[in-house]
């Protein structure tokens, strides 16, 4: 029976360093995703991604085990991104987001509806794109993704439901599929 987050971070601030290693293993490749969306080079995601851990085992001390570490983990995040605009005096994230890339196992996988979904999401405008890549891929609640981009639960709600129509518009415009279909549902099969 593998512990949750939450038990290995009480572990690692007792000093087990294999409930470190665990949750590095656990969070280093879908927080180096949602960074690389976001900053488009795989450098700046690598050294974002690497700091944000950081800084989690450097404050482990302050992280209320009342929630949950992934909020917590993508909250600091989100701050570096912020954080990574602002040393490049770039006003907004990026409008345009890099595809994740274009080798013929990418470009074979085009036709699944899965990477037709997240094909549309790149579109999306970026506060948009981030509350489906939290509450999709990472499975967080409203109120978890609200507070990790540090926005109300009623903006990530709305951000949400524009996210969804938006996906669901574009989907069914360019792949036939009936109106009505629940396409953001299908986003994590």
């Amino acid at each position: 029976m593998s512990l949750t987050d939450e038990e290995l971070v009480v572990n690692a601030r007792g000093g087990a360093s294999a409930a470190l290693n665990e949750l590095w293993r656990r969070y280093q490749r879908r927080i180096f995703l949602f960074v690389r969306r976001k900053v488009g080079t795989d450098q700046d995601a690598e050294d974002i991604t690497q700091e944000t851990f950081i800084r989690a085992m450097r404050y482990l001390d302050r992280f209320d085990e009342r929630f949950r570490f992934s909020t917590w983990l993508y909250t600091m995040c989100h701050q570096l991104i912020v954080s990574h605009y602002r040393r490049r005096k770039v006003d907004d994230l990026p409008d345009d987001l890099p595809m994740q890339g274009d080798g013929p196992a990418d470009v074979a996988e085009v036709d699944s509806l899965k990477e037709r979904l997240w094909l549309a999401a790149t579109v999306l405008p970026q506060k948009q794109f981030d509350v489906i890549w939290l509450r999709y891929v990472e499975d967080m609640s409203v109120s978890e993704l609200a507070k990790s981009l540090s926005i109300s639960g009623i903006n990530a709600r709305v951000l949400l439901h524009r996210a969804r129509q938006t996906l669901m518009r574009t989907v069914t415009e360019n792949s036939g599929l009936a109106p009505g279909i629940n396409v953001c549902k299908e986003v994590t099969s």
